[in-house]
């Protein structure tokens, strides 16, 4: 899920969650990554990764997620 464009992404994840608990939802952003990020973990997000991503990069988040965002910082 996209986390840039305001309030949106964060509406949508809290929908998602709302809706279904157990799905794991992958944040990406490129906009303060520090803040979206504990904006993304609060509203339910199991990972928050910073743009741009990699294939492989986005393939390990989905099979092994960072725990923290600092972790999840792409190169």
């Amino acid at each position: 899920m996209d986390f840039d464009d305001g309030c949106r992404g964060r509406t949508l994840l809290s929908a998602v969650h709302t809706c279904n608990e157990r799905l794991p939802i992958v944040v990406e952003t490129s906009e303060d990554a520090e803040h979206a990020c504990f904006l993304a973990y609060a509203n339910a997000a199991r990972t928050c990764l910073k743009k741009p991503l990699s294939p492989v990069g986005f393939a390990e988040a989905i099979a092994d997620p960072p725990t923290d965002c600092a972790a999840s910082k792409q190169s």
